[in-house]
């Protein structure tokens, strides 16, 4: 019988948690911001809070990740999951998958993930 293959073993790209508080931004401009939980080049996860009127943002919501030296723009995503944990003080928790990212976006992403992590 053969072992059981780890979920972690059946992902395209390895996921990068980060040594340094850095976020992103989705929605509208100044809509949404939550902290990087992990990232790699396929996609991302990241915990926000909702607004004080409790609106969720819309899971087609264009994703932004920038930093001080790359800024990487908006980036084509789609919403894999988005759940509140119950344990954190009602945050959410959002897994966006990366889409037809061009070969600019592909090298400052590679570039921001390895200085944070």
């Amino acid at each position: 019988m053969n072992s059981p293959t780890t979920f972690s073993d059946r992902r395209k790209y390895p996921r990068y948690n980060p040594k340094q508080l850095s976020f992103v931004q989705f929605g509208e401009p100044d809509e949404g911001m939550g902290t990087i939980l992990n990232i790699s080049l396929g996609g991302v996860l990241f915990e926000y809070t909702p607004g004080n009127d409790n609106k969720l943002y819309q899971p087609e919501a264009p994703v932004s990740i920038n930093s001080p030296k790359y800024e990487i723009g908006s980036v084509l995503s789609e919403t894999i999951d988005d759940f509140c944990d119950l344990l954190d003080g009602g945050t959410r928790k959002r897994r966006i998958r990366f889409s037809a990212l061009p070969a600019s976006q592909i090298f400052l992403l590679k570039c921001f993930i390895y200085e944070i992590s």
